[in-house]
């Protein structure tokens, strides 16, 4: 849910949306950055989005131009990069103008979760295969 006062666009047009990773344990959170590029969770995301777009008076975001910024650093985990289902991730391919990627590699390497070994290469050559399998 929106943390938006009486259904309606701040004043101040600032809406904080917080963080709402689930910390109860490792394998929760775990859990949680594994599924980054996961339909449901971008789906979910993207509501959110569409729901601010629509109090602004503004079309949906995916009905203007857009540029898909990618910051590898969001990939904690080597299953992130890789969901069961990336339709929703393979729609804002197809649908974007631009992609661009940020690499990060050191902090590809700070952030990446307990025992996961990932570097900024094999983040970038991952992505690049998700991105051409979603424009083939």
């Amino acid at each position: 849910m929106l943390p938006i006062q009486g259904h309606a666009l701040p004043l101040d047009r600032i809406i904080l949306l917080g963080d709402d990773t689930p910390r109860g344990d490792a394998f929760c959170y775990r859990r949680f950055r594994d599924q980054i590029l996961g339909a449901e969770f971008l789906r979910c995301r993207l509501s959110r989005a569409a729901e601010i777009c629509r109090l602004a008076g503004l079309d949906d975001l995916l009905a203007m131009p857009f540029i898909l910024d990618i910051d590898l650093d969001s990939f904690n985990t080597r299953r992130a990069i890789s969901p069961p289902n990336p339709s929703v991730f393979y729609d804002l391919i197809r649908a974007a103008y631009a992609i661009t990627i940020a690499l990060e590699p050191d902090c590809v390497s700070s952030c990446q979760l307990e025992g996961e070994d990932i570097s900024a290469s094999w983040l970038e050559q991952q992505l690049l295969a998700h991105i051409y399998k979603a424009l083939s």
